[in-house]
């Protein structure tokens, strides 16, 4: 159903479509959006003990991959590739094989491609700020902002730092609409 809905306020949150929603009230805004593919893998759980993980802050090529017990098994992650915003983001074999790869070189155990029970993709919504002067400050903050009376949008920033982020989102709000939350 379509019906008209009336807000002070409304804050975009849409990820990595939040600038189809900006377009949706400015055909004209630049695009903030950097989209980038993290893909996390799921194997046995011999691959990391209870209690404990495994995090290495800089593989060969300088990104970041962890192992953790996750529900009985272990969780594996993450790649960081740029990619097209697409509604189906599917794990690419390369990305699969660069963690096997990067966590083998700390494990005593043979690292197959037949242990992965899983694998799933997702798209990070890597940010630049709307005021920076250059499209080269792509940032792993969050960034908020109202480029359009009324719409306030977020987005970037990382699940860790998804509280400080809401409270930003929420703070922002309130200024944009001239709200008195109680």
């Amino acid at each position: 159903k379509e019906f008209d809905t009336y807000a002070k306020v409304i804050v975009n949150a849409a990820g990595p479509f939040c600038d189809s929603v900006r377009k949706m009230a400015d055909k004209n805004v630049r695009d903030v959006i950097c989209p980038s593919s993290g893909v996390h893998i799921i194997l046995p759980d011999y691959y990391s003990p209870e209690g404990m993980g495994l995090i290495v802050p800089k593989t060969k090529d300088g990104r970041v991959v962890f192992m953790l017990p996750w529900l009985g098994r272990t969780v594996a992650g993450t790649t960081d590739s740029n990619t097209a915003i697409t509604f189906l983001p599917e794990p690419h074999e390369d990305e699969i094989q660069f963690i096997l790869d990067a966590i083998s070189d700390y494990l005593n155990v043979k690292v197959r491609r037949s242990d992965v029970l899983s694998a799933w993709s997702g798209i990070r919504p890597l940010a630049t700020d709307p005021s920076a002067k250059n499209t080269e400050s792509i940032s792993r903050d969050h960034v908020v902002f109202e480029d359009h009376p009324g719409l306030v949008t977020i987005t970037g920033g990382k699940w860790t730092t998804y509280r400080s982020m809401a409270e930003d989102a929420v703070n922002v709000a309130i200024k944009a609409g001239k709200l008195t939350p109680t």
